[in-house]
């Protein structure tokens, strides 16, 4: 159990480092600055004025959190993992990582500057929510997949996803537009609501069945 506070970067580590119960807080750049496959367990970064959160390939978050740093939240490479994590009121996104990353039971919330999340092609969702963000709730490329998420509230659109991607039981409400998706897209048993503007709009061979809007 370690704090790093008002430095420049709080903690920086090369591969296959592991950080528990971990604070950094008020650091001028990054909270945590890590190289591939590093773990962090109930971990928080606080008013840094960079990231955060930033981690290279393969990382892996469990139950951190972080609140008002002036970048993203959570900043993470290609097949990284996060479970009950959240990032709040951060002055840019909440989450953002590369294609192949799975998250699990995550919020993001109030985040000013971006989206709740923001991801490449391949990446899995269950369970989260994204809420009274700036921009997006969830910003996605092609082959994402979507179970049981919510996107209330953000100023644009709640779910925007690619070709080939997957929504499953989600609800979409009091967005600027509820759920956008283009060739091939699927949305099933999702609910979009009081958004301002589309409820749901997919393009080219999309599949849209038992819906709510």
């Amino acid at each position: 159990r370690f704090v790093a506070q008002y430095n420049q970067i709080g903690f920086l580590a090369g591969e296959w480092s592991v950080f528990e119960a971990c604070t950094s807080d008020g650091n001028t750049d990054e909270g945590f600055w890590t190289a591939d496959s590093c773990i962090f367990r109930a971990c928080s970064a606080s008013t840094n004025q960079l990231q955060g959160f930033r981690a290279g390939s393969s990382a892996s978050f469990e139950n951190c959190s972080a609140y008002a740093n002036s970048g993203t939240g959570f900043y993470a490479g290609q097949k990284s993992t996060f479970v009950n994590c959240r990032a709040t009121l951060g002055n840019g996104g909440g989450f953002e990582a590369g294609p192949i990353s799975v998250f699990t039971d995550c919020v993001a919330s109030e985040n000013s500057g971006g989206s709740g999340f923001l991801t490449l092609e391949n990446a899995t969702f269950a369970g989260c929510r994204a809420s009274t963000n700036a921009n997006r709730g969830f910003q996605t490329t092609s082959r994402t997949s979507f179970t049981d998420c919510e996107a209330t509230n953000n100023g644009s659109l709640g779910f925007e996803t690619t070709d080939q991607s997957t929504l499953s039981g989600c609800l979409a409400a009091n967005n600027g537009a509820g759920i956008s998706g283009t060739d091939g897209v699927t949305v099933s048993g999702c609910t979009a609501s009081s958004n301002l503007g589309r409820g749901i709009a997919v393009n080219n061979g999309g599949r849209i069945v038992d819906n709510l809007t």
